[in-house]
């Protein structure tokens, strides 16, 4: 995925090998975004983005079960194998590979394993992770298709009636999401410099564009980092992982005991006290007794339903977030985990207070498509 090709690794890569970059021009630009990323929170907040709970818009309406959402997710794992086993028999690739390990990672991070492989050989692994994460995300959306036809109401956010919204809630956010990740990235080059780690030559895409500028490979580097990542990493993992772990963990840490005095005496002719918001005639009784015109004591009466765990709680659902990142961290390279876990905190937040993935979709599709225009000098360069 091309988040990890941050304007830091596009300058080294611009550089010729081994120029050192100086301190003085990282810290002005750490100083610089810094600035401009503080201000713009500064902003944000008086303007009331941050007012509210991360507990947002239902996309399980209540009562009913997400277990639709939970099996798609085990479907897109089946589809992630068979995807990738189909694109190695259909592309030619030598299956004694494992077909698993090249399945599960980005598209454009899959030539981290595959450096010295020639152009070809990388536009079809390319290829096959493209390939497996769409037959992923094609099986977990037809999950919810059948689940909606067998009358299941419920979603992943991805419904029309979000698309608006959605898209007005990620455009902002990419005004603060750029800038913060931009901080992040030239933070990480100067920890990795003062520790005397050499600073991250570029991603993988950049060097193999910059040795071989293929068009098949420019064309293939671009379609996996602002097409594909984008919409089958969001609605894999944001969409599917992520609800099915907030109701999951909302199922463990949100229950409550029903409550309720196990008896209640009354005066003759007089009805429980009647709970606030609720008409009188819809108030469930005490969970054991009843008033009686003529004793004033109590029958029995049918218990009291326990409370509704929904909507899941914000430690629901930021343990949910942060599982989530840290999965997602963990199939990118060594170096860019910290920064792509911050990321995704931020698209879980997103997607967690707007309800639409179109949000997270948009965010991710203009962080990729900006990290594209970083790259574009390089690309234009190897190509002439």
């Amino acid at each position: 995925m091309l988040e990890t090709t941050h304007p830091m690794s596009t300058l080294a890569a611009a550089a010729a090998p081994g120029d050192p970059v100086p301190w003085v021009l990282l810290w002005s630009l750490f100083g610089a975004l810094a600035l401009i990323s503080t201000g713009l929170t500064v902003a944000a907040y008086f303007l009331g983005a941050f007012r509210g709970s991360v507990q947002g818009s239902p996309r399980v309406e209540p009562g009913r079960s997400a277990w639709p959402v939970a099996i798609g997710l085990a479907a897109a794992l089946l589809g992630l194998f068979m995807g990738g086993s189909v694109g190695y028999l259909t592309l030619g690739l030598d299956t004694r590979r494992a077909v698993v390990q090249d399945a599960v990672t980005p598209p454009s991070d899959v030539l981290q394993e595959h450096e010295r492989a020639n152009p070809e050989q990388l536009v079809k692994l390319m290829q096959v992770s493209a390939i497996s994460y769409f037959a992923a995300t094609g099986a977990a959306l037809l999950t919810i298709i059948v689940a909606h036809l067998a009358g299941w109401r419920g979603g992943i956010g991805l419904g029309i009636s979000r698309l608006g919204r959605g898209l007005l809630v990620g455009a902002a956010a990419l005004l603060l999401i750029i800038p913060w990740m931009m901080t992040s990235a030239i933070g990480l080059q100067i920890v990795r410099k003062a520790l005397g780690y050499p600073l991250d030559a570029a991603h993988e895409l950049i060097r193999a564009i910059r040795e071989s500028p293929e068009p098949n490979l420019i064309f293939w580097g671009f379609v996996s980092a602002v097409v594909v990542a984008p919409l089958a990493e969001e609605i894999l993992f944001r969409g599917f992982l992520q609800t099915s772990l907030v109701h999951a963990w909302s199922w463990l840490l949100d229950r409550r005991d029903p409550g309720g005095a196990a008896f209640q005496i009354v005066a003759p002719g007089q009805p429980d006290a009647p709970t606030p918001g609720i008409p009188p005639e819809a108030e469930p009784r005490s969970p054991l007794l009843t008033a009686t015109p003529m004793l004033g004591y109590a029958h029995p009466a049918p218990p009291r339903p326990p409370p509704r765990r929904y909507p899941p709680s914000a430690v629901a659902r930021w343990t949910a977030i942060a599982i989530t990142s840290v999965v997602f961290a963990l199939l990118h390279e060594a170096w860019s985990i910290p920064l792509i876990f911050l990321l995704s905190l931020g698209l879980g937040y997103i997607y967690e207070r707007s309800g639409s993935l179109w949000a997270c979709i948009l965010v991710h599709f203009g962080f990729n498509g900006l990290n594209m225009l970083f790259l574009l000098p390089v690309i234009l360069g190897s190509a002439g």
